[in-house]
């Protein structure tokens, strides 16, 4: 790395001054001294281009093999053009380094490759620098190249096309633009190969040309790898990704729907890429123009969709949030896309919103209304259980909800959020007169809002995993007791007679679901503020490759007699007194 910091010696020879460089020889300065990454002169005048001067250093003693910086690289691993390539490999010290490794196994032709110095490559493999030879990562030369010029070289000296990397990969994974994938499969390049995790170069692709072309070479465009995703799958779970091109993402997918791509396809965990095309963002990462683009994707996957595509997205897919009707065999869910699903016995009822996503359902106790909060940046509001299109009020006072509770006797309907940016709080609302009677804020975020029998208000805060009793009689939601803080996170609260209150949730907050430890569900007893019990709930049979089968909910049931936990891999039962399994 050559930067205006290095000696004055190393400025010359950067900029190919070779009069400077002369005059500065002359006065005594050290042709090997290096700069504080331990590079030459030698590297920076290859680095610049300037043959004269590499000439000029190579006859004052310069040496191509002690030029090695402190990433072991030497001057070879700079050259920018054939004549300096050539300079330095005519000489009987520069010819033993052709194929030096620096730090990562990294020879010159893995830094001169990817640069595009197709000149100084070609000087390289005339002097038996080896195209074959991997780095750390087991990428190849070929792996690197970005043209198609770079490919014609590197094949035409003897590179396989079909050479794998540490992952298994070909080059036509890694080439990027569609001259160089053409000349890939000109070259002999196999598009069927596949990597280790079963993945083929359309899963890799990234660019609508290269997509379209790889398509036209035979690879079929709904391949799956061993996650039973395909490459329409990998380029919409790509939209959640931050810092990412995202516009060229939309142009993908609207070429591999193009190319005849089953948006319905469900991959091992029974995703579809259109569920992950409305599937609620990452309150982390999205924003206004990710939300936009989300939108974009899902218009052009809709329009390729069958006509029972709704009721396909909405009640196969990944369920977001659930309530139960309190006096009927009925429950609503929310899938991706804003799809909220009425459920009986023998129905499913798909009803479209004009919501992104939905993250928290509640019903309220007289069963004619739902609550349902959006999360991030969107008001909660309600709708009638019966006609769930039929939006009663939006409370545009409450800036995001992430959690919603209806009161014992339905009057009032709390509301919680947290943000990570800050704005977290917690609202009541008076749902008769559509007004906020009480709020409050500060508490580093609201995880879970729910009403004890009494009437109290019991928040499970982020901070601390702490659970604490409000009373919403005062406008400020003074806290009249707690339980403390609890081991895990709380995603699911539930309240039986008695003022036992069941809990569970993740003990990590940062890890991903296929790494975090197993969930767990705690019985909390109201009179002696502390836990009955806390168990592990972590199904190991039968879970997917990617996921464990870990709880995502708890609740009473059979008039609290026991609590049912749902799993990925089905429905378990506890015994309230202890927790324990009931089969």
């Amino acid at each position: 790395m050559f930067t205006a910091d290095d000696p004055p010696l190393h400025r010359a020879a950067h900029a190919g001054d070779v009069d400077e460089v002369r005059r500065l020889l002359d006065a005594g300065a050290a042709v090997d001294a290096w700069n504080a990454w331990g590079e030459t002169a030698l590297g920076a005048a290859a680095d610049s281009g300037s043959a004269a001067t590499v000439a000029l250093l190579l006859s004052a003693g310069a040496d191509p093999a002690r030029s090695r910086d402190r990433r072991g690289r030497v001057a070879l691993h700079h050259a920018a053009t054939a004549d300096v390539a050539r300079l330095l490999l005519d000489t009987p010290t520069g010819r033993a380094v052709v194929d030096s490794g620096g730090r990562g196994g990294l020879t010159p032709l893995h830094l001169l490759v990817p640069r595009d110095r197709v000149g100084a490559v070609a000087v390289l493999l005339e002097h038996g620098a080896d195209p074959h030879l991997p780095g750390r990562t087991g990428s190849t030369a070929l792996h690197l190249a970005t043209s198609a010029e770079m490919v014609r070289t590197l094949v035409a000296a003897g590179a396989s096309p079909n050479i794998r990397d540490g992952d298994g990969r070909t080059p036509l994974f890694t080439a990027r633009g569609v001259g160089a994938v053409r000349e890939l499969l000109a070259a002999g390049a196999d598009p069927h190969l596949t990597d280790r995790a079963n993945r083929t170069p359309l899963h890799a692709a990234s660019r609508p040309d290269v997509i379209g072309t790889l398509i036209a070479a035979g690879i079929p465009v709904d391949a799956t790898d061993r996650r039973g995703w395909t490459p329409l799958a990998e380029r919409t779970h790509f939209l959640s990704e931050p810092y990412q091109d995202h516009d060229e993402a939309v142009r993908v997918v609207e070429v591999l729907i193009a190319a005849g791509a089953d948006v319905a396809h469900r991959d091992v965990d029974g995703t579809a890429p259109i569920h992950r095309l409305r599937r609620p963002p990452s309150v982390l990462r999205d924003n206004e123009q990710r939300l936009a683009l989300r939108a974009r994707m899902r218009e052009v996957a809709e329009n390729a969709l069958p006509p029972d595509a709704l009721r396909v997205s909405g009640t196969d897919g990944p369920q977001f949030a659930c309530a139960r009707h309190p006096h009927r065999a009925e429950a609503v869910t929310a899938t991706s896309g804003g799809v909220l699903v009425r459920w009986s016995h023998d129905t499913a009822e798909p009803t479209a919103t004009d919501r992104p996503y939905f993250v928290a359902l509640d019903a309220s106790p007289d069963g004619t209304l739902l609550a349902l909060g959006a999360g991030e940046n969107q008001p909660p509001e309600l709708r009638r259980w019966d006609r769930l299109d039929d939006l009663v009020a939006v409370f545009d006072g409450i800036p995001a909800s992430d959690s919603v509770a209806f009161s014992p006797d339905g009057r009032l309907l709390a509301v919680g959020w947290w943000s990570p940016g800050g704005g977290d709080g917690l609202a009541v609302v008076d749902v008769t007169g559509r007004r906020i009677v009480a709020e409050t804020g500060g508490y580093h975020g609201v995880e879970r809002v729910g009403f004890a029998p009494d009437g109290t208000l019991v928040v499970a805060w982020i901070v601390d995993d702490d659970v604490s009793v409000l009373d919403t009689l005062r406008a400020d939601l003074t806290e009249i007791d707690t339980f403390g803080s609890l081991d895990h996170r709380v995603h699911t609260m539930d309240f039986a007679a008695g003022g036992r209150l069941v809990v569970s949730g993740p003990t990590s907050f940062t890890s991903l679901p296929h790494t975090r430890e197993p969930e767990r569900v705690t019985l909390l007893d109201r009179e002696t503020r502390t836990p009955v019990w806390s168990v592990g709930v972590d199904a190991r049979a039968g879970r997917s490759p990617r996921h464990p089968a870990t709880p995502r909910g708890a609740h009473f049931v059979d008039g609290g007699r026991l609590i049912a936990v749902g799993r990925r891999d089905g429905l378990v039962h506890l015994d309230p007194a202890t927790g324990t399994v009931r089969q």
